[in-house]
């Protein structure tokens, strides 16, 4: 079973592929498999320093699931 967790922090790194978040300096990556909601609605518009929520797949490599900016925790 594939366990995940929700984390919602600032952004400290967007770079192709993926995005830094400042709880324990998780980064995880971004696939085209990626929801985002939220403002603009696509990686590109979420910024360093926004507060986001992600929801991390802890399965193998650590993998953005679903990043919504601002945040809003389930």
């Amino acid at each position: 079973m594939a366990r995940s967790r929700w984390l919602g922090h600032p952004v400290t790194l967007v770079a192709a592929g993926a995005v830094a978040l400042t709880a324990g300096a998780v980064t995880a990556a971004i696939t085209s498999r990626t929801r985002v909601t939220g403002r603009g609605g696509r990686v590109a518009a979420i910024k360093v320093g926004d507060t986001v929520s992600a929801q991390i797949s802890e399965t193998g490599s650590p993998t953005v699931i679903a990043i919504q900016d601002p945040a809003s925790i389930p």
